[in-house]
């Protein structure tokens, strides 16, 4: 399909969404942006935003993820502000902890990945407002960082707009069948329609047929979980830290975005946070920090979770017009996703997402 003759239609302006936008209408394809609230309102604005390839498997998926930091150092050195290197701290006390930790830093090591063990001089070093126990054990990732998603989407949306795009918002999609998007003023046909929807991707997909198990956002289950955020922060930190019960990294207002994993079970999407989660996420901060800022709010995020943890990218349906694209590590690899999935709706199909497709739901 030719660049200059492709009418798309983008559902969804999150980091995916608005990546692929860009790409597309920079390269001539005529691309409607569709949304149904304002951008970066779903699940990219409730993510953490660590940029990382540290945990990510199996290698090929690690791989993927690896290439798509790279794209965000590109993207940064060309003059973006979204992406942070700030590189990320990890701190371990208990013995399974630092286990896991030593294992983890090896492993990556072997496969080339930035990653070392640090003395805690060295880590207080790099970060003076962490209080670290002496006999902690701290492992040292310099190529990640986070992402500010707001301005990552919306540099790519006026990207987008610059090069002719149309941009749609708050009014709903609510199906998808045979090139056609059907919302409530009517109906508009397409040659390409992509699903980056994020969460909502499984019932919005079975409106064309298709089938896309997503893990449900049900109190409690592993999709759902708080986020909090801080006053601005006098001294720091300045970086990707996960302590032994605390994750932070800085926001670009100053203060700290925080996250504790095992609070999660509590999260329900249908009731705010009660206030011992608040409570809960200050007592940690005050325990990692030497001057902690006060916790001003805590959300519940819903995250874009595919059954098999693994992405979803490609073709789907009967006539094969719906590209289908979501994952739970979508603001690591949204530069890379951006790119490669604009590359397969123009007809150059990419090999490194070969392994994603949808149709492996669909197996016996």
């Amino acid at each position: 399909m030719s660049s200059t003759s492709a009418r798309i239609a983008v559902i969804g302006t999150g980091v995916l969404g608005s990546a692929v936008a860009a790409e597309l209408a920079v390269r001539g394809a005529a691309v409607t942006i569709l949304d149904a609230a304002r951008p970066g309102s779903g699940t990219s604005g409730t993510s953490f935003a660590w940029v990382s390839s540290g945990s990510k498997e199996p290698v090929g998926y690690h791989e993927l993820n690896v290439a798509a930091i790279e794209a965000h150092h590109r993207a940064a050195e060309a003059g973006d502000d979204a992406f942070v290197r700030s590189g990320r701290l990890s701190v371990a006390t208990g013995p399974a902890q630092v286990a896991g930790l030593v294992d983890r830093v090896q492993r990556l090591a072997d496969r080339g990945y930035p990653a070392e063990l640090v003395t805690v001089r060295r880590a207080r070093e790099l970060e003076p407002a962490l209080l670290l126990p002496d006999a902690a054990t701290v492992g040292w990732f310099p190529s990640e960082g986070y992402c500010r998603t707001d301005r990552f989407i919306d540099r790519r949306l006026r990207i987008a707009a610059a090069h002719g795009a149309r941009q749609r918002y708050g009014e709903p999609v609510r199906a998808v069948r045979d090139g056609t998007v059907q919302l409530d003023s009517g109906s508009e046909r397409y040659d390409r329609v992509v699903l980056a929807v994020g969460r909502w991707t499984e019932p919005l997909a079975a409106t064309a047929g298709i089938t896309v198990p997503m893990v449900p956002g049900t109190a409690g289950g592993p999709a759902v979980g708080y986020l909090a955020e801080t006053a601005p922060a006098v001294a720091g930190p300045g970086r990707v830290v996960l302590g032994p019960d605390l994750h932070l990294r800085p926001t670009g207002s100053g203060g700290l975005v925080l996250q504790a994993l095992d609070l999660d079970a509590s999260a329900d999407p249908d009731a705010g946070p009660p206030p011992r989660i608040g409570t809960g996420f200050a007592a940690r901060l005050a325990g990692l920090l030497r001057e902690a800022p006060p916790v001003v709010r805590v959300r519940v995020g819903r995250r874009s979770l595919p059954a098999d943890g693994l992405p979803v990218a490609g073709f789907a349906g009967r006539d094969g017009r719906v590209y289908l694209l979501a994952c739970h590590s979508g603001v690591t690899l949204a530069p890379l996703l951006g790119r490669l999935v604009a590359d397969e709706l123009l007809d150059r199909a990419s090999p490194l997402l070969q392994p994603y497709r949808p149709e492996r739901f669909a197996r016996p």
